[in-house]
């Protein structure tokens, strides 16, 4: 059974996979790149030139909006993933007009040979592909190695829980859908978070399964990881259309998993 991201078909079918089977109003479709644009020009220095990666690119979706947002700023886009064959489909759209690296979250800062970062995006449930502890410190890891300290931003986007931790059903098995969801393995960790294989029939044709494994994210685990690596909370975003300043009140509301959320981060700075 092949990885999903890793299957030369479904990276065809993605873009269109997300239009048909990602719900617009969850997932914010239709605002997160406003979200995200606003998170870059939140790094802006004077004329410098501004690079920003995102990781987790996919065919490149997010980086072709982007771009159209500052048609007359100094900036350097890059977007980093683990699977050629969404890099493919990325060359493809992108037309060579950004760089794109093959390279995976618990290794890219060996694939930058930039200057430090300014802005990284981990854009839609990227982050809930991480299974293990480890590979999230891994992840913070390299963007210690790669940020620009102090005014450098991470934004990572998260899921709800609902939206990983999910029952495959007999109605949607039957259904003619070229890609349908047809069984879920779900295990519960120690920390009540949930490592999840769902396990799709992809009618390329002929008929074949994909899957993917997703891990459930506890949002006050994460905020204490980054925090515990020196970072510190800036903004957040709870409803997909604005970025706010983080303070006490947000922070009170973020102890459940039900909404996506955007959290943007930076190193703290150095009081020594």
């Amino acid at each position: 059974m092949s990885y999903a991201f890793d299957n030369d078909e479904f990276s065809h079918y993605y873009d269109r996979f997300v239009v048909e089977h990602v719900p617009r109003d969850i997932f914010w479709t239709d605002t997160v790149k406003d979200v995200y644009a606003e998170i870059i020009r939140q790094t802006f220095v004077d004329n410098q030139q501004t690079t920003v990666v995102e990781l987790g690119c996919g065919t490149g979706e997010n980086l072709l909006a982007l771009q159209n947002y500052f048609p007359n700023k100094n900036l350097k886009f890059i977007g980093i993933d683990h699977s050629q064959a969404m890099l493919n489909r990325a060359r493809e759209k992108l037309n060579n007009k950004i760089e794109l690296l093959h390279g995976s979250l618990t290794d890219f800062a060996q694939c930058l040979q930039t200057k430090p970062v300014d802005c990284i995006l981990l854009p839609a449930g990227t982050f809930h592909h991480l299974i293990t502890d480890q590979e999230r410190q891994d992840l913070v890891n390299n963007i210690q190695q790669t940020l620009r300290n102090e005014t450098g931003l991470f934004a990572i986007y998260l899921f709800a829980d609902s939206l990983i931790h999910t029952e495959a059903t007999e109605s949607a098995a039957n259904t003619e859908d070229k890609f349908k969801l047809i069984s879920v393995e779900n295990t519960q960790e120690n920390d009540n978070e949930w490592i999840c294989k769902q396990i799709f029939e992809f009618n390329v044709p002929p008929k074949i399964q994909l899957s993917w494994r997703l891990r459930t994210c506890s949002i006050v685990k994460l905020i204490r990881l980054f925090i515990s690596n020196n970072f510190e909370i800036l903004f957040c975003c709870v409803n997909g259309k604005k970025l706010l300043p983080y303070n006490e009140n947000i922070s009170s509301s973020l102890t459940n998993n039900s909404t996506p959320i955007i959290i943007v981060f930076r190193t703290r700075k150095n009081t020594n």
